[in-house]
């Protein structure tokens, strides 16, 4: 399990690389903007200092 004080628009990849022995975890941080359907923009990213 992840626990994170990310803000609500933040989101988590954990990965197993099981040939290399190690996991890997995103975080990313962006603002969506929706364009309707299943379309949804990154609106840049913001740089989170002070994720635990």
């Amino acid at each position: 399990m992840v626990k994170t004080n990310m803000p609500s628009q933040g989101r988590i990849s954990l990965m197993n690389q099981q040939q290399e022995n190690r996991h890997i975890l995103h975080l990313l941080f962006a603002n969506k903007l929706y364009r309707g359907g299943n379309v949804e923009l990154a609106d840049g990213t913001t740089s989170v200092q002070t994720t635990e």
